[in-house]
C-alpha cells in the first residue's frame, strides 16, 4: 500500500467517525399507544423495591381513564398500586404509601419500560427530555430514577414546575430494558407530572 493509499483511507475512516451519529430508537410521547403497547414498550409498577425488576407488574390499559393503569376495573386501585397510570406523555405516579408506612411498603413507581431490539444496540444516552410537575408549588414533587435492567444510571429530583432528565446510559445490548420510573417524595400528594424523553443509541 502506497504512502498515499494509506493517507486516503485514513480520511475515509475519519469522515465515517465524524459522520456516524447516534439514532433515536424509542420515543416515549410518539411511540405512545393505547390497548396494547407498541413493540419494545411495556408499561409497569413496582409491587416491592424499585430497581428490582423481578418485583414488576405491568400496568393493564383501560378505556375509561384513556392510560394504563393497575387495575382495568378500578381507579384509584384497591391496593398500594392506587393512583398510578402510564398515558400519552402523562404519568400519575401518586399513590399509597408514597415513601413507606408504618408497614414498610416502598414507595410506588409508574415505570415505564423499553427493551433494545435487534439493530438498535450501541452507546445509549435519554435526550431531549422533560418532566413537567403542574402542581409541584402544592407538594414536594417526584423523582425520576433511570435504569439499564437493575443497574441504577440516575437519581433525578424534580421540585419545580419543569426538568430535564437528559442521562448517559452506557453501552446497549439487544434485549437491555431502560427503565424511566417516576415517583412521589417524601410525601405522595400532587405529584401528577408530565413526561417526554427519547432513547437514543449509536457508535
Amino acid at each position: 500500500m502506497t504512502f498515499r493509499t494509506l493517507l486516503l483511507s485514513l480520511a475515509s475512516v475519519l469522515v465515517l467517525g465524524v459522520g456516524a451519529s447516534a439514532e433515536v430508537i424509542a420515543d416515549y410521547g410518539a411511540d405512545f399507544q393505547g390497548t396494547t403497547p407498541k413493540a419494545g414498550w411495556t408499561y409497569q409498577w413496582n409491587n416491592g423495591p424499585i430497581g428490582t425488576q423481578s418485583k414488576y407488574q405491568r400496568l393493564v390499559w383501560s378505556d375509561s381513564q384513556v392510560a394504563y393503569i393497575a387495575d382495568a376495573k378500578s381507579y384509584p386501585a384497591a391496593d398500594q398500586a392506587s393512583y398510578v397510570a402510564a398515558g400519552s406523555g402523562v404519568g400519575l405516579s401518586w399513590s399509597h404509601p408514597g415513601s413507606t408506612d408504618s408497614v414498610g411498603l416502598a414507595a410506588v413507581f409508574s415505570i415505564a419500560c423499553y427493551q433494545v431490539q435487534p439493530g438498535q444496540a450501541g452507546i445509549g444516552s435519554i435526550t431531549s427530555s422533560s418532566i413537567a410537575v403542574p402542581y409541584a408549588g402544592d407538594g414536594d414533587g417526584v423523582e425520576v430514577q433511570i435504569y439499564v435492567n437493575d443497574t441504577l444510571k440516575g437519581t433525578i429530583p424534580v421540585t419545580g414546575t419543569r426538568e430535564s432528565f437528559d442521562l448517559s446510559l452506557g453501552t446497549l445490548a439487544v434485549g437491555d430494558r431502560v427503565y424511566v420510573a417516576v415517583g412521589p417524595g417524601a410525601t405522595n400528594s400532587y405529584d401528577s407530572f408530565q413526561v417526554s424523553y427519547q432513547i437514543t443509541a449509536g457508535p
